[in-house]
């Protein structure tokens, strides 16, 4: 219905992304203590600690009748009639971040990523690396706006192709899509370009 309108974005300079690595101690340690907790015959807590594995609560005057365990966060069912001592142990899991850097311009915008599943090993086990996978994406810098005849097929997520000035069919991205309906439809997208190609 109208020229894609484009709006370019600063070269992409670098992806940096945080890769996790987690290491486990040999040791078992003391994670979480607190003394004179009361009971009142059945009581159940929710408790958050440091990150570890292998994870075991003690308390005396008591029994836990019940324990959930996660790598920070335990809930423990107690049943007593006196106050109790309560111990969590554990190997405690170090975490230490590694950047990796791919470079694609000298000038330009950072782009940087960050995720607690990513780790040295899932990196290690993928056939392409993270930083490339989302410079791959991020390179793409040019966002067309376009009003449409209004697709209902279409959907952000789809893959098109589109007329400008410059070539005719371009491939694009859509990351917004907008559908309206008053007699007839409408619409407008946002249309991230990924290349140039025909359709088949």
């Amino acid at each position: 219905m109208t020229k894609p309108r484009v709006a370019l974005q600063p070269p992409l300079k670098n992806v940096i992304v945080n890769i996790n690595n987690y290491v486990v101690s040999n040791e078992v340690s003391e994670i979480y203590k607190v003394e004179n907790l009361q009971i009142g015959d059945k009581k159940t807590i929710a408790i958050e600690y440091p990150l570890a594995t292998d994870i075991v609560a003690e308390v005396t005057n008591g029994t836990i009748t019940e324990a959930h365990y996660c790598a920070q966060y335990a809930v423990l069912t107690i049943t007593s009639e006196n106050s109790v001592n309560l111990i969590i142990k554990g190997r405690k899991i170090e975490k230490t971040l590694i950047q990796q850097v791919s470079n694609y311009h000298e000038t330009g915008e950072d782009i940087s990523y960050s995720n607690d599943l990513l780790t040295l090993q899932s990196e290690s086990g993928s056939t392409m690396s993270i930083s490339k996978f989302i410079g791959s994406w991020y390179n793409c810098r040019n966002l067309y706006d376009m009003d449409t005849r209004g697709l209902p097929l279409d959907r952000a997520g789809s893959t098109v192709y589109f007329p400008t000035d410059f070539s005719d069919k371009l491939q694009g991205y859509i990351v917004e899509h907008q559908l309206s309906f008053s007699g007839r439809f409408s619409g407008k997208e946002t249309i991230l370009k990924i290349g140039d190609g025909n359709v088949d």
